[in-house]
């Protein structure tokens, strides 16, 4: 991230905040899309992989995306899936 992204980042008082800033710094060509998803699951853990996007499909696409990363397993994906189904 850029250096004063990154202060911000640092400063940012809760998760709302460092998502808006990550989503920030991917809208202007900051970071990658593979880097959004490092960033994002590191700030919301793997264990909560799916409270970290808005609706059901951004958090769908943020599971195939962690998938594709490497930081899940396809096992994972498909059981992180099924249960924002139910």
């Amino acid at each position: 991230m850029a250096s004063l992204l990154e202060l911000e980042y640092q400063r940012a008082t809760t998760d709302d905040e460092r998502l808006s800033i990550i989503d920030e710094c991917f809208t202007s060509g900051l970071i990658s899309e593979g880097e959004k998803t490092k960033y994002t699951l590191r700030l919301v853990g793997l264990s909560s992989l799916g409270q970290g996007a808005g609706t059901k499909e951004e958090k769908i696409s943020l599971i195939d995306q962690a998938r594709r990363e490497g930081f899940i397993n396809d096992d994972k994906a498909e059981e992180d899936k099924r249960s924002l189904a139910e």
